[in-house]
C-alpha cells in the first residue's frame, strides 16, 4: 500500500537512521526496541500517530515495556510544547490511535 506521503516510522523501518542505530535490550519486546525519539522530532513531522491501549484503571495509556518510543514520546518536553492531540479513535478492539499535529510557530 503506497499513499505518496513522506512518513518516519518511530521503530526504523522506513528510517535508515533509526534501523542502523543501537538497540536496547533493557527487556522491550522484539521490534519495539530501535527509536531516536530526538532525531524524530528533528524531523519536525506534521503528524505523529501513536496507539494508547487500556490501563489498569480504566484509562488508556502506554506501556513501557511494550511501548517504550511512544512512552518516551509523549513525555518528552520538546514533543510536549510542539504538539496537540487532534483527534482519536479506535484501531481495534481495545486499542486506541490518537494523532498529534505540530503546532505552527
Amino acid at each position: 500500500y503506497y499513499t505518496g506521503l513522506y512518513t518516519i516510522d518511530m521503530l526504523g523501518l522506513t528510517d535508515s537512521h533509526i534501523a542502523h542505530g543501537p538497540g536496547r535490550s533493557d527487556g522491550f519486546s522484539p521490534g519495539h526496541n530501535k527509536f531516536d525519539i530526538g532525531y524524530v522530532l528533528s524531523r519536525q513531522p506534521t503528524y505523529i500517530m501513536v496507539y494508547r491501549i487500556p490501563m489498569p484503571d480504566g484509562s488508556y495509556g502506554f506501556n513501557q515495556k511494550y511501548m517504550p518510543a511512544s512512552t518516551g514520546l509523549i513525555s518528552n518536553p520538546q514533543f510536549i510544547a510542539s504538539y496537540t492531540a487532534i483527534v482519536h479513535f479506535p484501531m481495534w478492539p481495545g486499542v486506541e490511535g490518537w494523532l498529534y499535529k505540530r503546532n505552527v510557530p
